[in-house]
């Protein structure tokens, strides 16, 4: 009897170790399992880690193309903005320079007829007094001084034109 239940009881004993021997066996499985879902879980981590990352770098550098576009416009209007400035200041100079030239070339022809009504005195006297000598002098005088005023008001008159019209074509160029 005590023989039976020592082989009932091995029996019982083997029977259970088989079955943990199972279970231990189904566990390694779920643990192989499990082991290769958390591999997978964690690449997919990685990768997403990695993707995340390339995102902030392209982020960056667009927020510092952004920023470099945004200070090269700052720095083109400071620019545009001194130019204007030039310009105007240009501008007020050469409408000083016209003006002085144009107040230059008024006291040139006063003075010149100055010098012509002068001539026509000294000529109406010179024949009032019949001195055809001093008349003869006064005429040769007389045109030079003519002459010269003449050739300043010429030269007068070019350099206003000129100004003109440089200011004209500074004014295409704008």
């Amino acid at each position: 009897d005590d023989h039976d239940a020592s082989e009932d009881r091995h029996k019982s004993v083997a029977k259970t170790v088989r079955a943990l021997e199972q279970e231990a066996e189904q566990l390694r499985g779920t643990v192989r399992r499990l082991e290769a879902r958390e591999a997978k879980l964690d690449k997919a981590l990685a990768e997403a880690d990695a993707g995340r990352a390339a995102r902030d770098a392209a982020a960056a550098a667009l927020v510092r193309e952004l920023a470099a576009q945004d200070a090269e416009r700052a720095a083109a209007l400071e620019a545009n903005d001194r130019l204007d400035a030039q310009l105007r200041m240009t501008r007020a100079r050469r409408a000083g320079e016209r003006h002085q030239l144009r107040r230059q070339l008024a006291e040139q022809e006063r003075l010149a007829l100055v010098e012509r009504n002068d001539h026509a005195r000294a000529v109406a006297a010179a024949r009032e007094a019949g001195a055809q000598d001093m008349m003869r002098q006064a005429q040769d005088a007389a045109g030079r001084h003519a002459k010269n005023a003449g050739a300043k008001v010429e030269a007068m008159s070019a350099e206003v034109e000129l100004l003109a019209r440089g200011r004209d074509e500074a004014a295409a160029r704008a």
